[in-house]
């Protein structure tokens, strides 16, 4: 078969072979965007899924219930979640023969490689679509560049859409070509397909619900074909065989729910109202209007009548809307509010701790870096589309209708932008008919084929080259100023402080101790440790999001509440993140909590800022970002190094207790210590002093210190040196590092006063083999710099 359109032709062989090079092309880019974001371990969700993989590789059994998630009631993982994901790449990774590498580098590969297969029943989709081959080759360059569905397909998280959406591709590719003709095989395939998207992830019903809704209204003002039908009937026959053979949405109440709901409807609008309305052929113009209105108006009466029916008992058990409150909430008060209100009060629990990360909407810069260059390519093809809707063109308007539903839904949680841009990808194929205008090379250059080669462009150098100097778009973002959510962002001078942090709980933490701490980081605990904890992130468990909710309340009441809620889950470690006290942004456990400041005397504010006032926790280690307490012991005395920035109390209320003006001061060092440091490592010594000064300035901070430090000695500045090291030693005396400074530089200059208590007091500290070193040696040079006795 050839194409031919403009002069120009495409043999379906040279299509097949395009596309399977897109679909190479696809994991190149997906491979080049996750290296630039890629994280040393999967975080919240995806470690939980990362250690349910790991049992499928090693052949071990899933537990049914699992305590060690959620201790000491369990996790009901097969009744509260679905691990379909987890036995696809575990069952894959356990046929990879020879030696096998490590399971996390396999998955962030094999789910790059899983999305990427959707590139196949995209480019046919569009192809048949738009009648041209070269408008689904260009679907498939579309699919295989853009943005918004390489970023959260690359694999740099472990997310279980990265299963299903590719197969409601498969689905939608099968539906639309059963309600275009052919056989049984096509809205069986359909069905199976949604059956399996429904198994690997709830959250399959944000597409399910949109399909039943347009079905249904289908029904109720079309006069839909016999095929469209039978494809309507097939899927209700996925979703009844769905709700009762997968155990999370039987546990659920599946077929109990809005969408089991419209899915009754669907099937008894299709068989029940054709024999209510069966009667003989009207002959008159206006007994067929009145008969089209009647039509109408039984169809909706029957529909109604279904949903109440089959929603009716569902809300009375109350089972399976406390499954999905979180999800209720979520959209409720997202289309009350849009944004997150200052006042946390205003929003019930499950929608204040949903509403964050990629369940918020886009900010400004989110839909200007994502989804504008996206947009440029739709003009024309949806002004095509809407005229062959309006001519009755089943495939048009099915991708019209999700193009702008999706759209929606991407604006309300921008985690959905990969649904928008399934069909964004396959509208975007009809720019193509305006490439060509015919033989002549000036023909060619028309605004289509500008504006899809510019967004092509865009999409390549984000892909390859993402917030580096080759991120043109996003360049072009910074110098307009386009505005950014506000984030609580840290970048610790540590490499990996999450790392540290469990590499110290592997070593140092008992096996069979059981961790308290919040839910998005216990699964890391529980993976990358093998400690338990007391809570997951697992928030369709409405125990769970109960028992999250306690936890965040309890921070912010007194530590002996905090405590027996720690005695009552079992945990013999309370583990918390600085956040907790210096987060002011709408996503932080302070607004989850409900409040906006933290009350006076609250477990929060001694753990962050006073632990050594407490008289149940026992702060056994800390970093930039974490803190680990023994629960049920008293502070013990530490001769330990000043804390981490993000610990400072005096900085805080030197901000007046203002927990934003703190953030934003820490914040404000920390980005003068790196210019400082970087304006030294090109050799601009003066200014980079004076920046790091600048920094101690706003408060005493090791890094900085330690940088100019570096500079004094290597420039002989002893005297500058021993200032510096003076006014370290003033508010950091228990570090060694700054002991031997002091000491040092006080030796070069020739001063031994107070040089020997300084080195015993190091002797004491905690310190690495080099600074003993260094210290017995200095302290040799000490007594070979003292005077010599005077003779008898």
């Amino acid at each position: 078969m050839t194409i031919r359109f403009g002069g120009n032709r495409l043999n379906r062989k040279l299509f097949i072979v395009l596309i399977v090079a897109l679909f190479c092309l696809s994991n190149v880019t997906r491979a080049a965007y996750r290296a630039k974001v890629e994280r040393p371990r999967f975080a919240a969700e995806g470690a939980a899924y990362l250690r349910y993989t790991g049992m499928v590789a090693r052949g071990e059994p899933i537990p049914s219930l699992d305590t060690r998630a959620q201790w000491p009631e369990g996790f009901r993982v097969f009744r509260e979640a679905s691990p379909a994901m987890e036995y696809l790449f575990g069952w894959t990774y356990r046929l990879v023969p020879g030696t096998k590498g490590n399971l996390a580098a396999f998955i962030r590969y094999g789910t790059a490689f899983f999305f990427s297969l959707a590139i196949f029943p995209l480019a046919f989709l569009s192809a048949k679509l738009w009648k041209s081959l070269w408008a689904g080759a260009f679907t498939a360059v579309v699919f295989a560049v853009s943005l918004p569905l390489v970023a959260r397909s690359s694999g740099f998280e472990y997310i279980r859409e990265n299963t299903t959406f590719p197969l409601i591709v498969f689905h939608v590719y099968f539906y639309v070509a059963a309600c275009a003709g052919g056989g049984v095989a096509l809205p069986v395939l359909s069905g199976v397909f949604l059956f399996a998207a429904l198994a690997s992830w709830h959250g399959a019903q944000f597409y399910l619900v949109p399909l039943l809704l347009f079905m249904l209204a289908r029904l109720i003002i079309a006069e839909v074909s016999p095929r469209e039908r039978r494809a309507a009937r097939a899927l209700v026959c996925a979703l009844a065989a769905a709700g009762v053979i997968v155990p999370y949405l039987r546990e659920g109440l599946f077929l109990l729910s809005i969408s089991a709901s419209l899915a009754a409807a669907v099937l008894a609008v299709d068989l029940i109202a054709p024999r209510v309305l069966a009667r003989p052929a009207a002959r008159s113009a206006r007994a067929v209007r009145r008969r089209t209105v009647n039509r109408r108006a039984v169809n909706e009466a029957i529909a109604a009548l279904v949903i109440a029916a089959v929603i009716l008992p569902g809300v009375v058990s109350g089972k399976h809307f406390a499954s999905y409150s979180h999800f209720f909430d979520l959209v409720v008060y997202k289309l009350r509010y849009f944004q997150k209100p200052d006042d946390p009060r205003l929003l019930p629990f499950d929608a204040r701790a949903f509403w964050v990360g990629p369940f918020n909407s886009p900010d400004a810069l989110h839909f200007f870096v994502f989804a504008l260059p996206m947009l440029l390519l739709l003009p024309g093809p949806v002004s095509v589309l809407l005229r062959r809707a309006r001519e009755k063109d089943f495939g048009a308007l099915f991708t019209l209708v999700f193009l702008l539903v999706f759209f929606f839904l991407f604006l309300l949680m921008q985690r959905l932008l990969p649904l928008f841009g399934f069909f964004a990808a396959i509208a975007a194929g009809g720019n193509v008919l305006e490439f060509f205008q015919g033989r002549k090379p000036w023909k060619i250059a028309s605004p289509a084929l500008f504006l899809s080669v510019a967004a092509v462009a865009i999409f390549l150098f984000q892909d390859f080259g993402w917030e580096g100097s080759r991120d043109y778009w996003r360049r072009i973002a910074r110098t307009i100023k386009v505005p950014a959510r506000s984030a609580f962002v840290i970048y610790p001078y540590a490499r990996d402080v999450e790392g540290e942090l469990l590499a110290w709980i592997r070593g140092n933490v008992e096996s069979d101790a059981v961790v308290m701490s919040l839910h998005y980081l216990s699964p890391q605990v529980l993976t990358y440790t093998g400690r338990a904890t007391n809570l997951n992130d697992f928030f369709e468990s409405p125990a769970l999001r109960r028992k999250a909710q306690r936890l965040l309340t309890l921070l912010y009441s007194s530590e002996e509440r905090l405590y027996r809620f720690c005695a009552e889950e079992s945990s013999d470690y309370l583990l918390v993140s600085c956040a907790v006290g210096c987060d002011a942004t709408k996503e932080s456990p302070l607004y989850q909590a409900g409040l906006t400041n933290m009350p006076p005397g609250c477990a929060a504010y001694a753990l962050v800022f006073e632990p050594e006032t407490l008289v149940r926790f026992d702060l056994v280690y800390e970093n930039e970002m974490y803190r680990l307490f023994r629960v049920g012991r008293h502070a013990g005395a530490r001769a330990w190094p000043r804390s981490p920035l993000f610990y400072e109390k005096e900085l805080l209320w030197s901000r007046s207790g203002d927990i934003k003006e703190f953030y934003n001061s820490a914040m404000r060092i920390y980005a003068l210590t790196a210019r400082g440091r970087a304006l030294i490592l090109r050799g601009a010594e003066r200014d980079g002093e004076s920046v790091l000064v600048e920094a101690l300035h706003v408060f005493y901070f090791y890094p900085a210190w330690k940088a100019l430090d570096e500079l004094y000695a290597r420039c002989a500045r002893g005297e500058d040196r021993e200032a510096a090291a003076a006014f370290a030693y003033r508010y950091d005396p228990n570090r060694a590092g700054v002991c031997l400074a002091l000491a040092e530089s006080r030796l070069e200059l020739g001063k031994v006063k107070g040089v020997r208590e300084i080195l015993e007091r190091c002797a004491g500290l905690p310190a690495a083999a080099s600074e003993r070193e260094r210290a017995a040696g200095l302290l040799a040079r000490l007594d070979a710099m003292a005077p010599a006795p005077h003779a008898q």
